[in-house]
């Protein structure tokens, strides 16, 4: 059997299973329990249900090492091909790695002052807390940035194979370069006075289909990706 065979199963599999992994870690646990506008409410739901946010922060380090497995099959699935632009690919995804384990620290730490308290008064724990939160959407949103570039790649060496689909390439492209433009704007409030929120909405449905749509079609198809 050939290897691409089974380096397409992984990194179609581990993409799915990372997929899931945030489904609950952001999709559930962190829109239910987290909520800046209300800082108060945000506290009192993690005080109530820290085991529910223990179990999401181990989540997130389980989509971390997805990740890493995702990169190493990506790499080795598309090197014959084209070795530049599959180690370009996979760096970028290690890359963002990089800032999610960084960020996922943040959360540790919230943990760590939810569960001994440090020493420090309510108000300051609370205030504390809070920063950790912050910090960890804000060096995630960094990370995305770096994330966007890796699926724009992948569109480009995805629509550049006869092995890869065109429909793949050019929703992972869209998809990059939606994830890479909506957190720059982040970092940098690039253009206020636009409608951000209706654009992300829009954008969403691209930047959610893309990669796990490109997973499944890896792990049904196995296609072998050893020819330009």
């Amino acid at each position: 059997m050939n290897p691409d065979y089974n380096y397409a199963a992984i990194a179609g599999g581990t993409i799915i299973a990372m997929a899931l992994a945030a489904g609950f870690s952001y999709g559930y646990v962190w829109t239910t329990l987290v909520d800046f506008s209300a800082p108060v409410q945000t506290i009192t739901n993690l005080k109530n249900a820290l085991p529910v946010f223990r179990a999401g922060v181990a989540g997130w380090l389980f989509i971390a090492l997805c990740d890493v497995v995702a990169a190493w099959a990506l790499y080795l699935l598309f090197k014959s091909t084209h070795p530049g632009l599959a180690l370009l690919v996979a760096l970028l995804r290690l890359a963002y790695t990089g800032f999610l384990e960084m960020a996922i620290g943040d959360l540790l730490s919230a943990t760590a002052l939810l569960d001994s308290g440090a020493g420090l008064s309510p108000d300051l724990l609370n205030q504390q807390v809070l920063l950790q939160l912050e910090s960890f959407e804000d060096t995630w949103s960094l990370g995305l940035i770096l994330f966007g570039l890796h699926l724009a790649a992948l569109g480009l060496f995805v629509r550049q194979t006869k092995a890869g689909h065109w429909i793949w390439g050019i929703l992972l492209l869209i998809a990059g370069c939606s994830y890479t433009l909506l957190h720059l704007q982040n970092l940098l409030g690039i253009a206020p006075d636009m409608p951000w929120g209706t654009i992300e909405n829009i954008l969403a449905v691209p930047m959610t289909i893309s990669e796990l749509g490109f997973a499944m079609w890896l792990l049904v198809k196995r296609p072998q990706f050893n020819s330009k």
